[in-house]
């Protein structure tokens, strides 16, 4: 994600608390994954950023995986 600027709306970044309105999760959580490599973030200054691109992709991972185990 750093090594390209968001160049829309749609790709524009999101701080992690905006992102965990958006999710069940925490930013406390979203960031212990962004932190892991986890969830593709970039940190920006001293705070990390998702696009919702990639934020949704990995609700998606996380879906298909509860799934599986069922």
């Amino acid at each position: 994600l750093s090594a390209v600027e968001p160049t829309d709306e749609k790709k524009q970044f999101l701080s992690l608390a905006e992102a965990a309105k958006l999710t069940p999760y925490s930013a406390e959580y979203l960031s212990l994954l962004a932190r892991k490599g986890l969830i593709a973030a970039v940190k920006i200054g001293k705070d990390w950023h998702i696009t919702q691109k990639a934020l949704n992709e990995y609700l998606t991972r996380i879906k298909s995986r509860r799934r599986k185990r069922k």
